[in-house]
């Protein structure tokens, strides 16, 4: 059995940046040898490297000292890798690389501490510092905790399916096997210029954490930043190489209770090096003045940025707090800063080369941006022991700053019943606040959980239930009488709203899990559901859902569907669907409400565009066509296949004989196929002859709302007569 070994999660070179001296109470600490003895109630040497630290993990929290050796980490953190023998290895790979980083790390002190005004390095020591970073973030307190699970050692994460398949397909039977190869890969690997690195990691390690790294590697850049005060200092967390800025996005999940993060954006990460220092990832995705003058590069950037935003449940939420960090890229051997942007200097073509050098500026930062920086780094220490920090003035001015912040800032949520440990960490450090003279009060916001809410939520559908069936109507409101026109009634309708809460969490479920795929790919799971839904699902409860998820789609995701739906602002297209449903094929009828909302939504997203639109050639008039096909084409397929009988055999017949007559060239926009063309004209001339098709079928009011629906919504048809 190989010897028990206390593990650094943060390497004993940076923690001793941030230590002292240790001198004990008592005068005498020799023994009567002369050796300096060991102080008998913490058992450190005077003189050892020590830290000051608040210790979080008895019920009173203590300001004391530790150890450098004892701290910052944990006994044997590999112990469950299979192999007993490669227990240590890592370690001892680990070590070579924080040798080599070490001196790096010493060269960005010196040069800080001797005020200059930045340090200069290599290609291979950013590379390497770079890689390095991502180990410490690797590594840590939680994804020691991912790849060691629950209790049972069960890996518990929302990739878990993807994972356990993984892991069955390349024989591993242990998720630290996992966890621990690709540490040792990454070790391991060799950051060529040419780029050749990136598949051969994906080839070697679990693919979702290569394209981690890789992101890690090539979508932020590093900055140095100092705080601009003389008596600001940045705090050390056990996990502040894990922690990231940026918006999270969380649901409870029903089955639980307890919140689920569904989307995350990483803005920021941060790697404290000495208390006046820190080292700051920065994603690319957020404004560069200095690029941003190259509109090719700009737009791209902010396309990015956007749609990352996009899967959060808020996107004008989904902003950084750190934004406003005076951040640059770091200066470069190779190219150049001008007035009309970044250009290249001369005898460099733009590839990546092995002598190239960067230039990294000490950025200064103000008082409140280091309090928002270790705000940050508090809100993720609930978990954790200790907290370290170099002066108890700075320390109590951080630990103020993040108490007082007010509830709704997206800092202190405590979910009940599920997060005591967080409300009992803040308790813990507001007392230490308090030992150091402050009169901190303080505040935070308190979420129900799930039972309480669900048990709120039960009694607030049984009053409603009992109003209702007190107070039917004798005339239905709009909204039920197409609710009953699907077979529902008020009996129903409490019930298919529960299960309509279920589906809604299946697809952000789903979206969740996906997160990472090709596009494609995610599309091709979302029609699965799809399909499932129109197949198996009452159209009454499809209808119910479908109206939730515009809502959803178009940043109203916390609207509840028992309000909503009384409130009676679901009003939608699918609602003429269903007034004409008599004419519309039973088997039909889920999907044609699907495609009719899908469509609606995006609509209103991008308003205005049709196949009338007018079209340019332009670089915006392309994007606006590419937008306009998409629109008309993309899933909806052909109105031939609408699911209306007549209208079917009506465009069957029309399409027919415009192929043979061939009069669709008199129309044809000739960036769409001969059977695109085809199929926008069939929709005109059968839009045309809509009140001949469905005569005696449908009303003529009903009739003109359903071909305003089919035609300017989910069949998209030419806006005015066409020639025939």
């Amino acid at each position: 059995m190989s010897q028990s070994q206390f593990h650094h999660f943060i390497p004993q070179f940076i923690l001793k940046n941030f230590s002292h001296k240790y001198h004990p109470p008592s005068l005498n600490s020799k023994s009567s040898t002369g050796r300096k003895k060991k102080h008998k109630k913490n058992k450190i040497y005077p003189g050892e490297p020590v830290l000051h630290i608040i210790d979080l993990k008895g019920t009173t929290p203590l300001l004391c000292e530790a150890s450098v050796k004892r701290t910052f980490g944990l006994m044997d953190m590999y112990q469950d890798v299979s192999n007993a023998s490669d227990h240590n290895i890592l370690e001892k790979e680990l070590s070579k690389l924080e040798s080599r980083v070490s001196q790096i790390i010493a060269g960005i002190k010196k040069a800080f501490e001797s005020s200059k005004d930045g340090f200069s390095m290599s290609r291979d020591q950013r590379d390497m510092l770079r890689k390095f970073l991502f180990i410490m973030k690797y590594r840590g307190p939680g994804f020691h905790r991912r790849f060691h699970g629950d209790k049972s050692g069960r890996y518990v994460q929302n990739d878990a399916a993807i994972f356990e398949k993984y892991m069955a397909e390349n024989g591993y039977h242990n998720p630290v096997d996992v966890w621990y190869k690709s540490i040792k890969t990454i070790l391991d690997l060799r950051i060529d210029v040419q780029g050749k690195w990136r598949q051969e990691l994906l080839a070697e390690i679990y693919p979702d954490d290569a394209f981690w790294f890789i992101m890690h590697m090539e979508l932020y850049y590093l900055a140095f930043c100092t705080p601009d005060g003389s008596n600001e200092e940045f705090l050390l967390t056990e996990n502040c190489y894990n922690v990231h800025e940026g918006p999270n996005s969380t649901i409870l999940n029903p089955e639980t209770g307890k919140p689920e993060v569904t989307s995350w954006s990483s803005y920021h990460e941060f790697a404290p090096i000495t208390p006046r220092l820190i080292l700051i990832l920065r994603s690319s995705l957020l404004p560069n003045a200095e690029e941003d003058t190259n509109e090719l590069v700009k737009e791209p950037r902010r396309n990015l940025f956007e749609l990352s935003r996009s899967f959060h449940v808020n996107p004008d939420a989904a902003i950084s707090i750190l934004e406003d960090l005076p951040l640059k890229k770091p200066r470069n051997s190779y190219s150049q800063v001008l007035a009309q942007g970044i250009e290249l200097l001369p005898g460099e073509d733009g590839s990546r080369r092995s002598n190239h050098r960067f230039t990294f500026p000490f950025f200064r930062i103000t008082t409140d941006q280091v309090h928002r920086v270790n705000d940050i780094l508090l809100e993720n220490a609930h978990l954790t022991s200790v907290i370290g920090y170099n002066s108890k003035q700075s320390l109590k001015e951080s630990l103020e700053h993040y108490l007082e912040l007010p509830t709704g800032s997206g800092f202190k949520a405590i979910y009940r019943p599920h997060d005591d440990a967080r409300l009992v960490y803040l308790q813990k450090i507001e007392m230490i606040a308090r030992s150091l003279g402050s009169t901190v009060v303080m505040s935070y916001e308190e979420i129900p959980g799930e039972e309480e809410m669900e048990a709120s939520r039960q009694e607030s559908l049984r009053q409603l239930q009992k109003a209702m069936l007190d107070n039917i109507p004798e005339q239905p409101s709009e909204f039920m009488q197409l609710y009953q026109k699907l077979g529902g009634d008020y009996h129903t309708l409490l019930a298919d709203l529960e299960q309509v809460k279920k589906m809604r969490f299946l697809r952000i479920k789903i979206d969740v899990v996906t997160q990472g795929f090709r596009e494609v790919r995610r599309e091709r799971v979302r029609e699965h559901l799809r399909d499932l839904f129109c197949q198996s699902i009452p159209s009454r409860r499809l209808w119910l859902y479908l109206k939730g998820l515009r809502e959803m789609s178009l940043g109203s995701p916390d609207t509840p569907y028992e309000e909503s739906a009384y409130a009676e602002t679901f009003d939608g297209p699918e609602d003429v669907i269903v007034k004409a449903k008599n004419v519309v094929r039973p088997e039909c009828l889920n999907l044609l409400l699907h495609f009719t909302v899908m469509q609606d939504i995006q609509h209103r997203l991008m308003p205005g565009l049709s196949p009338s639109s007018e079209i340019t050639f332009d670089k915006a008039g392309i994007k606006r066509l590419q937008k306009i096909t998409h629109l008309t084409f993309a899933s909806v397929g052909s109105i031939r296949d609408c699911g209306i009988r007549p209208i079917q055999d009506h465009a069957i017949a029309t399409s027919n004989i415009m192929r043979l007559t061939k009069v669709y060239e008199q129309h044809m926009i000739p960036v769409w196929t001969i059977d695109e063309n085809i199929e926008v004209l069939t929709r005109a001339f059968v839009r045309e002859d809509m009140m001949t098709i469905l005569s005696g079928n449908l009303g003529e009011d009903l009739v003109a709302e359903l071909s305003d629906v089919l035609f300017n919504i989910v069949y998209p048809a030419y806006e005015k007569p066409v020639a025939r």
